[in-house]
């Protein structure tokens, strides 16, 4: 039983540093969204190291957006005017 158990952890931890290295690219890349990889990293690693998931809640820049959706499953609507100006470039 503890095999199994030590196995999703592995695999939700693969998960979340992948989630979470494709969420980095797309800080450099405008082409790849960055919060919603950073969300499903932050659910990933909640699953299997806890503190690394609230480090991301914790991050100056991209935490705020993060919590708000966490808490209230709300994208702010300076968010959604900016998504919308550089769509519009």
């Amino acid at each position: 039983m503890r095999d199994k158990r030590l196995g999703a952890k592995t695999l939700w931890l693969l998960a979340g540093m992948i989630a979470f290295g494709l969420g980095a690219i797309g800080i450099f890349l405008p082409i790849l969204p960055t919060v919603p990889f950073f969300l499903l990293a932050a659910f990933s690693f909640s699953r299997s190291h806890p503190a690394w998931a609230e480090k991301l809640y914790q991050h100056p820049t991209y935490g705020p957006q993060m919590r708000e959706w966490r808490d209230r499953r709300a994208i702010p609507r300076q968010a959604k005017y900016a998504a919308i100006r550089a769509m519009s470039l």
